[in-house]
């Protein structure tokens, strides 16, 4: 299926002379069909090594802390019994697990809160790794349930009186992301320490 993405030309621009491989990619193998402002998309820039470091390790800091945060509150609404809120911070901490892998692996992240999406991101940058591809299985009923409880939390926890999630698969959830944060502090690590070298 065909997916849309839209950046304004700033952020085109940004992301090239910053070296971010996605928009270097369409540069070198895209089509360029239409300028608004007649403009040239600018060369894109080779990343040092030192400069590739420092841009892994501040995603890193900002998008790991960031879930945690989320997973922690997850915990707090469990506590009290307010699962629907639990499921949108689920939600929110498995977005931004999914987020810090790709900004720290690739320097991009889509404009999108669809888990189903970032998993698959995922599996492509981390070269279709098993762990990765095996967090969130499909083989029976329960898990894919499970998973799209907490795909369709960011939006129906918050606003559809017809959301329900029991306990069971929260709990469910909550272990394949905290399997999915483990990882994701795994692949960020090596990375960073790969670039160090």
């Amino acid at each position: 299926p065909l997916t849309l993405l839209v950046h304004s030309q700033k952020e085109v621009t940004d992301w090239l002379e910053q070296g971010h491989y996605f928009f270097s990619d369409i540069q070198k193998e895209g089509i360029y069909l239409h300028s608004h402002s007649g403009k040239a998309l600018p060369e894109s820039k080779t990343l040092s090594n030192a400069e590739q470091l420092s841009i892994a390790e501040k995603h890193f800091e900002q998008w790991f802390e960031s879930a945690n945060s989320f997973l922690i509150d997850y915990g707090h609404c469990v506590d009290r019994g307010d699962f629907k809120k639990a499921a949108f911070e689920l939600h929110q901490g498995t977005e931004r697990l999914y987020a810090c892998l790709l900004l720290v692996l690739s320097n991009y992240r889509p404009k999108t809160h669809n888990i189903k999406k970032l998993h698959q991101m995922a599996i492509e940058v981390t070269s279709s790794a098993k762990d990765v591809i095996n967090i969130f299985p499909n083989d029976n009923k329960f898990h894919r349930r499970c998973f799209e409880l907490l795909k369709r939390a960011y939006i129906d926890s918050r606003y559809s009186e017809h959301y329900k999630i029991t306990a069971e698969e929260l709990n469910w959830s909550f272990q394949q992301v905290n399997t999915l944060k483990g990882l994701v502090d795994q692949y960020c690590n090596s990375h960073i320490a790969k670039l160090r070298q």
